[in-house]
């Protein structure tokens, strides 16, 4: 059977037939073929009433109707295109992990999932859609990690040569909130396809300078992932965005429009939307001593805590001291024959317990025996402080930069190339 006769096939199994009139009535209709799969009518206008309801509560103008239609189905072609990978590749998001997802977005609203599946039915959304909805937009990004990291190598010498330009020009803490217009240009194009899509861009750039709104622009001209946002790429350092966009915006305030710029992918337009200072990392560490008992068959919850008792009462009459029973009597082997102590170390990656221990006591001060899920402790804090990022942590801060900067270049590329691929075929309206 050949895409054609499918086409007929799929776009039969989605009429209902109206026995007693002998007529077909049309549920739902494909509107486009991509590989195995489809994209429905309905899927269409579900996206494009979501974008319609969200630029009216934002007081957004929107491109034509047919302008706006066509990327929407460009997206929705996307997303089947990835989806499907998906299927191949084996990715599943199962209900703990969207439950998970669901109790993040409830928190960042700062109510439950109750409340959340609430409000969504109060505004008019099906609660059962925006879970299946949010389960794709997991596998798309399941999808895309793992297609575009394996992609990705950063390589201790490219740590080593960002670390050293950061030392010798200082670290700016500046990051750009871009926006972002791409021209598309054919594959192998000739010196008159690349002019007309210069014209075009140096139109775009007229329009911008008389004051057209650069999101609308974004919307109705763009062919980049983000044009139904605007073109809104989020807030990025200069390293960790692309080489030509950092390149592109040196020495430009918010507010400037630069391009077009050509790439292999066509010519970019951007604007530096808004810059702020990145917050200075700091880590809270603290020092500590502990002695810990276990409990066993032989020694009971109860013996072990009263043991603890016993030594604190030695501890605070001076008959001994922590450092030498934590070494005599601790069963933490890591650090008994260091007098208990633990070394400076950031609280939230301990066991709960002792975190909230070591948070709240004052320095010197005991602790009462406690339990934690590898027995009962008391500890002592012996000093806090404050520290910038250690080495390990500026070396895996310049990792993530250099990451983030390929994965955006390259996560273009993966697109372009599955789209290439994927057999789409666009049908006519009826």
């Amino acid at each position: 059977m050949n895409f054609k006769q499918l086409a007929t096939v799929m776009v039969s199994g989605v009429l209902l037939c109206t026995s007693v009139l002998s007529q077909a009535k049309i549920i739902d209709k494909v509107v486009a073929i991509v590989d195995s799969g489809v994209v429905l009518q309905s899927e269409v206008d579900s996206m494009l009433r979501r974008i319609k309801n969200n630029a009216e509560s934002q007081n957004q103008s929107l491109p034509s109707e047919s302008e706006l239609k066509e990327k929407v189905l460009e997206q929705l072609v996307s997303r089947r295109i990835q989806l499907q990978m998906a299927v191949n590749m084996g990715f599943q998001i199962g209900d703990a992990q969207l439950e998970q997802a669901l109790e993040g977005i409830a928190s960042g609203d700062k109510i439950s999932t109750e409340q959340l599946r609430q409000k969504l039915i109060d505004s008019g959304e099906d609660y059962e859609s925006f879970r299946e909805n949010l389960r794709e937009e997991l596998t798309l990004n399941e999808v895309k990690n793992g297609s575009v990291r394996r992609r990705i190598y950063v390589g201790a010498q490219e740590i080593d040569a960002l670390l050293k330009l950061i030392e010798q020009h200082g670290n700016t803490a500046e990051e750009f909130n871009l926006g972002h217009i791409l021209l598309t240009v054919p594959n192998n194009p000739n010196e008159a396809q690349l002019d007309a899509v210069k014209k075009q861009a140096n139109r775009i750039i007229e329009l911008l300078n008389e004051g057209q709104d650069f999101k609308q622009l974004a919307m109705t001209s763009s062919a980049g992932s983000k044009a139904l946002q605007g073109g809104e790429l989020g807030y990025k350092s200069s390293n960790e965005m692309p080489t030509l966009f950092a390149t592109a915006i040196k020495g430009h305030v918010k507010g400037d429009f630069m391009g077009p710029i050509q790439s292999g992918a066509g010519f970019h337009i951007l604007t530096i939307l808004d810059i702020k200072g990145r917050e200075t990392v700091e880590v809270n560490e603290i020092r500590s001593r502990h002695l810990l008992i276990k409990p066993s068959i032989i020694l009971s919850e109860e013996k072990a805590q009263a043991m603890l008792k016993l030594f604190t009462g030695q501890i605070n009459s001076g008959e001994k001291t922590f450092a030498e029973l934590a070494k005599q009597h601790s069963e933490d082997a890591g650090t008994a024959l260091k007098e208990g102590v633990l070394d400076w170390i950031e609280s939230r990656v301990l066991d709960p317990a002792y975190k909230e221990q070591i948070e709240t006591l004052e320095i010197g001060q005991i602790s009462k025996p406690f339990r934690t899920s590898f027995g009962w402790h008391i500890v002592e804090v012996l000093g806090r402080r404050v520290q910038d990022a250690t080495e390990q942590k500026k070396r895996e801060q310049a990792h993530r930069m250099i990451f983030n900067r390929k994965f955006s270049e390259e996560a273009e590329n993966w697109y372009h190339e599955i789209r290439a691929q994927a057999y789409v075929e666009i049908l006519p309206e009826s």
